[in-house]
């Protein structure tokens, strides 16, 4: 394909012909639609930006979706592969609401171009991925001099279509990056991350409607390829994703149908089952085996008739046992990329969808969760549940819980169950690692009876989930557990950093100080010196040292040297390789790499092992332009 572009863009600069043949059909079209409005390709496209107050309307317009949209930015801002991207969220019309760029990609011309208000339609932008996603309503990839205007021919852009129940474009995603070689990984994430967006939007758009997940094999209802039908109390389809279209493809024929034009089994004689849970095969009008099963939603499902109660074996209530509330801190403070995922965790939260907290022991999950459970409004309860002190028989799990309230005293302090607890409830699971492969179902059921108890209570009562999760090794934060089910659950899902590499690592260490020793203070130098520590530095650990140097030190400042006596392994090499100087992260990184090299007296070989990384990655960050490597 390289070879056909590269003799169809000089037909294109130097003729302005377009040669069909050495173009995919979607390109040749729309190469052809420029030049027919009168578009130079040998010339830089205008900047099309909104006015302030026509960007603002838009985006009031789709806040909503917005909020929806957000937290699964977030989460492929962490599952694209390399740096230098960018990802932009834009409407219907092709206009950017939101974008998330990489520290890497801040200050180039995409990221200068690429902007919110900006307009990408093709009639002014040529030919480019987020303006044919909003023209054709399908994932496109435009590659480098795919684009009709030869100065984007240094990027790839790939964007899907996000739509709404009723098969209209609500919007596109779009990732853009420099890098062309990892095309074909970005563009599966890019489309389960739009069609996650677009069931996101059919849920809220039908909580209060009978949900039914379809598809013709069981084994999928579970996974993204089932499709999501919408049915009121009379059995009216009131909405259908684009999966279920495919799975159905009559229903985009009708008007208005009901179940009975669908399926040729009776609403009536399958409806019971549906609502169960049970899964229950059906023949479409053509004869297909097709199965359905209904679809947890957040809110109640009015008019519709309640099946016979049934009793339910799952998680069983859970017991609050009182015990002192452990005491806030400022840990959670001035790191913005941290602060920032609070914020986020907590909007997903509010939209009832669970939040993930994953990170190493010691680095402050507990506390995160809390700070998560503060940013939600009007909650009245939180329900800490230490899953490590789970006992498993066949039947059930017992979890222990205390019950805080939003002064931070305990609520209702009497062994009870966790569903009677009234009013607004944020439920926090904490360690959830210490359920094993259990976790994902315990979480599951606990959901379905938050969702029960919000439906019998009928009082408009709300609740959060928010699960920890944590890892012996910052390494291990990152990567999946192995089920995609798992990672794919979650509303939001994201990795705390090592205190370490914390923004706000100064004034943690500062206030931690001023318990001990209030008219001490640490110099920059030494908290420098202290970041250096890396993985091992938990929030006990630093506590543990300060507590030793406020011993030695109980006012003044507390400067390197007085850290390098409690610490004298890190006098040796303090640098960083040229690559990694001026990231945070990069050179707490490049640290660790060249202190396993002098612990491994400078044998690469030995250090990568170790490490578990290429011998070449090794050598990389330990060669020094000016000095070679660290001796």
């Amino acid at each position: 394909m390289k070879t056909e572009i590269n003799l169809a863009r000089p037909m294109l600069d130097d003729q302005g012909v377009v040669v069909d043949s050495l173009l995919t059909p979607e390109i040749a079209d729309s190469w052809q639609r420029c030049l027919d409005r009168g578009l130079d390709p040998t010339l830089a496209s205008d900047d099309c930006v909104l006015t302030f107050e026509s960007f603002y309307q838009r985006k009031q317009r789709d806040e909503r979706f917005l909020s929806l949209a957000r937290p699964e930015m977030e989460l492929l801002s962490g599952q694209v592969a390399g740096h230098n991207y960018l990802i932009a969220f834009g409407d219907a019309d092709g206009v950017v609401l939101d974008v998330l760029t990489d520290t890497q990609a801040e200050d180039s011309q995409m990221a200068q171009a690429i902007i919110p208000g900006s307009v990408w339609d093709e009639d002014l932008r040529g030919t480019n991925a987020l303006g044919l996603v909003a023209k054709r309503y399908k994932q496109f990839v435009v590659s480098g001099s795919e684009h009709f205007f030869a100065s984007n021919k240094t990027i790839s852009c790939i964007a899907a279509p996000i739509f709404r129940s009723n098969g209209s474009l609500a919007g596109v995603l779009d990732v853009t990056s420099p890098l062309s070689d990892r095309e074909r990984h970005t563009t599966s994430l890019v489309g389960l991350a739009a069609q996650n967006i677009s069931n996101r939007l059919f849920i809220e758009d039908h909580r209060h409607e009978l949900i039914v997940l379809c598809h013709p094999r069981p084994e999928y209802l579970a996974t993204q390829s089932a499709g999501l039908l919408a049915f009121d109390q009379h059995g009216r389809m009131t909405g259908a994703t684009a999966k279920a279209r495919d799975i159905l493809p009559d229903i985009s024929a009708l008007v208005a149908p009901c179940f009975s034009d669908v399926f040729q089994n009776g609403y009536d004689r399958v409806f019971e089952s549906i609502q169960s849970g049970t899964t229950v095969q059906l023949r479409d009008r053509r004869g297909s085996n097709v199965f359905v099963q209904v679809r947890l939603t957040r809110g109640q499902m009015t008019g519709l008739r309640t099946p016979q109660q049934r009793r339910s074996v799952g998680l069983p209530a859970v017991h609050m046992q009182p015990a002192a509330p452990s005491k806030t801190t400022t840990q959670i403070t001035g790191d913005d990329v941290l602060n920032q995922q609070i914020k986020i965790s907590a909007e997903t939260a509010a939209a009832r969808l669970p939040v993930r907290v994953c990170g190493r022991s010691g680095s402050g999950l507990s506390e995160t969760a809390r700070a998560i459970h503060a940013h939600l409004p009007d909650m009245d309860h939180c329900i800490e549940i230490d899953c490590s002190s789970a006992q498993e028989n066949p039947l059930e799990f017992l979890l222990h819980g205390q019950v805080l309230g939003n002064d931070g005293l305990i609520s209702n302090p009497q062994t009870g169950s966790m569903l009677d607890t009234a009013g607004n409830v944020t439920v926090i699971l904490d360690g959830i690692e210490g359920l094993g492969n259990r976790a994902l179902p315990v979480v599951k059921r606990l959901l379905a009876q938050l969702d029960r108890k919000a439906r019998d209570q009928n009082d408009h009562s709300r609740w959060a989930l928010i699960v920890t999760e944590r890892h012996a090794r910052t390494e291990d934060c990152i990567a999946s557990d192995g089920s995609p089910d798992f990672d794919d659950f979650w509303g939001h899902s994201f990795c705390i950093p090592p205190l370490s590499q914390r923004m706000d690592l100064k004034p943690v260490a500062q206030s931690i100080l001023a318990e001990f020793s209030p008219n001490a203070r640490f110099g920059d130098d030494a908290i420098d010196l202290i970041r250096q520590i890396g993985d091992p530095l938990t929030f006990y650990a630093m506590r543990r040292l300060i507590f030793q140097l406020s011993r030695r030190n109980n006012s003044g400042v507390i400067d390197t040297a007085k850290v390098l006596e409690l610490l004298p392994h890190l006098s040796k090499d303090t640098a960083t390789c040229p690559s990694c100087k001026g990231h945070v992260t990069r050179e707490a990184n490049c640290r660790r790499i060249r202190k396993t090299v002098r612990d491994c007296d400078g044998n690469i070989s030995l250090a990568a092992r170790q490490l578990g990384i290429a011998r070449n990655t090794v050598y990389k960050h330990t060669l020094d332009k000016q000095t070679g490597p660290p001796t």
